[in-house]
């Protein structure tokens, strides 16, 4: 993404007495200097129980993940010689919440039967 790759093919090559000999070309992507990583900054709050001798148990959770900087290759105008470069636009949040409960039927010395169930919900959002 920083630096520009090339490519090499017989189409970009040159002639070296009766063969073409493969040459190399900058790509359609113009190198970017000002790029850098995603930045994501997550929040979580949970909360784990059990009731009646951990007979029923269960937990919710709560999250939020707010992703900026988002690298995406971007059209450009192609008077550069070049038609995309990858830049640092965008942002997006990501929150939900998670619900599990259970229960243990028949919990003996050989045999335990339990059920398990949970929902959950996330939103996405593009910020920008």
């Amino acid at each position: 993404m920083y630096d520009t790759f090339f490519i090499t093919s017989s189409d970009y090559g040159y002639a070296f007495g009766t063969n073409v000999t493969p040459g190399a070309t900058t790509g359609n992507i113009l190198a970017n200097k000002n790029v850098t990583w995603e930045k994501a900054t997550s929040k979580n709050i949970g909360l784990d129980f059990g009731l009646f001798k951990g007979r029923v148990y269960g937990a919710i959770d709560l999250y939020q993940t707010d992703t900026k900087d988002l690298l995406l290759l971007a059209q450009i105008p192609k008077d550069r010689g070049y038609e995309y470069q990858y830049q640092n636009s965008g942002s997006t949040t990501n929150k939900g919440i998670e619900f599990s409960i259970g229960t243990a039927i028949i919990n003996k010395d050989n045999f335990t039967w339990k059920m398990d169930a949970n929902i959950s919900s996330n939103k996405n959002t593009i910020k920008a």
